[in-house]
């Protein structure tokens, strides 16, 4: 009994050696700091501590008083940070877009047309080569490119301006003062000009209306959110509505002539277009940057008049992206942009009742328009490749690879009158592929081609690109059959 009672005793001794220190360890290092800021502080003022500074100062420091009013220091100077951060991410006041915007403001007598989505035909592919026309700067890089109506190009630039420029020259004809980034594509819609504003740390960003035959600011509308995705205008029995996007505050679906709210939804984080077929209306949502974990992304479809919801399904990842409408069925890209993932592709629904029909799984996200051809899909992912999806059983009747890239927003885009997919890539200039194999048919790259994130705009033959600089070009596809 006596040897094991020793070694119980033994085993108490070890074990309190080892514990001690530790707890020790923590007080010696703060008094250390303690001191060494005592030192620092009496240095400040010429004074030297005799041994109990350290001591003395800790007593001051933890009187009632002197610790209120570190913490209300503290509180100031954290809601001074907030402050500043809310300011700096705040849109530009609007007496200041109205009064710059007057300054700007310049008559037109040009005809507008409105842009929507068109449905275009697939002629045989020609053989061509690929002209620059011109090439103008609008001074500020924009991330989602040309709008074309009529005779004019609008471009909003991050710099907060739409630059409107003539399509045959490139002559800058007139701006539109916003006073933040216009990451959207403006719209045109009965002979006004619609643009949104913001990135995501932007908040209560605007959707803002200018007259184009005045060039004056003519309203507003106000969200709590930003406006990164595109704005879709659309009629139906003759009733008009804009449907906005802005974050974490939902869709909104305005009256453009007047500018008021006709009904709001908010299933989730939104930042893609809507897509509208007859009396419906179909988003997708996102994860939040700020939030990593606990979300839930869904397609959603809801009424054009009221915004009741018909039915809302949940998608594996965040559709980032204008969904699509094929036949009977709603296509969804899927992919994330905030976080790092190898997970992408097309989720697609029938429309009626949202029961899944068709899906395609990519190993990039894809964060682009998809786009119809035929009864296929063309989509592009963030790596760069471009693949055509079969909308019967889901599988790629062809891929192609281009530079690989991080992060290609852009998407191919069908020009109808030469039978080619335009790309325009991030760093590697234009490719122009045939719609029905996937080779690439020409490459064109000027040794000033930087970043570039938009697609091409495509009108009877001719592109227009514009990357983050600001630089637009129109290209024209020269046929050689």
């Amino acid at each position: 009994m006596g040897i094991q009672g020793e070694s119980v005793v033994n085993e108490l001794i070890v074990y309190h050696g080892l514990i001690i220190p530790s707890v020790v360890i923590p007080f010696t290092a703060l008094l250390a700091a303690l001191s060494a800021l005592a030192t620092f502080i009496a240095g400040l003022f010429g004074l030297q501590l005799k041994a109990e500074g350290p001591k003395k100062l800790l007593e001051v420091l933890l009187k009632p008083r002197v610790l209120i009013v570190a913490f209300l220091t503290n509180l100031i100077f954290i809601g001074a940070i907030w402050g500043y951060r809310y300011w700096i991410n705040y849109p530009s006041l609007e007496w200041t877009v109205v009064r710059k915007q007057n300054n700007l403001a310049k008559i037109s007598d040009r005809a507008y047309t409105n842009t929507s989505l068109k449905k275009t035909e697939y002629p045989t592919t020609k053989t061509g080569k690929i002209e620059q026309i011109w090439e103008k700067s609008i001074d500020s890089g924009s991330f989602r490119g040309v709008t074309i109506s009529g005779d004019s190009l609008f471009i909003g630039n991050d710099a907060g301006y739409v630059v409107e420029l003539d399509k045959h020259s490139g002559e800058k004809l007139r701006s539109f003062y916003v006073g933040t980034s216009v990451s959207p594509a403006p719209i045109i819609f009965n002979n006004y000009l619609y643009a949104g504003e913001g990135t995501h740390d932007t908040h209560h960003a605007r959707l803002y209306k200018f007259n184009l035959a005045t060039g004056k600011y003519e309203g507003s509308y106000q969200t709590k959110g930003h406006i990164e995705g595109g704005l879709v205008a659309a009629t139906l029995n003759n009733e008009n509505t804009i449907y906005v996007v802005s974050g974490s505050d939902g869709l909104h679906a305005i009256e453009p002539e007047t500018l008021k709210e006709k009904w709001k939804a908010n299933d989730g984080h939104v930042d893609s277009a809507v897509f509208v077929v007859g009396d419906r209306v179909f988003s997708g949502t996102g994860m939040e940057k700020e939030k990593a974990s606990g979300n839930r992304m869904f397609a959603v479809s809801y009424d054009f008049l009221s915004g009741q919801k018909i039915w809302k399904k949940e998608i594996p990842a965040s559709s980032w992206m204008q969904s699509i409408g094929v036949e009977d069925k709603i296509c969804f890209v899927l992919g994330e942009v905030y976080f790092a993932s190898d997970l992408g592709g097309v989720y697609c629904f029938l429309q009626k009742d949202g029961v899944p029909s068709i899906s395609y799984n990519n190993d990039a996200p894809i964060a682009s328009l998809p786009i119809q051809v035929e009864q296929d899909l063309v989509v592009s992912d963030l790596k760069g490749k471009i693949c055509r999806v079969s909308l019967t059983n889901g599988l790629p009747k062809w891929c192609t690879e281009t530079k690989k890239s991080e992060f290609a927003f852009s998407n191919p885009v069908l020009d109808a009158r030469n039978g080619v997919l335009v790309y325009a890539s991030e760093s590697d200039g234009v490719y122009i592929l045939d719609p029905k194999t996937g080779k690439v048919i020409e490459k064109w790259k000027p040794t000033n081609w930087v970043a570039t994130y938009a697609s091409a705009a495509v009108e009877e033959g001719s592109w227009y690109t514009v990357d983050m600089k600001g630089m637009v070009r129109k290209l024209h596809w020269t046929n050689q059959n």
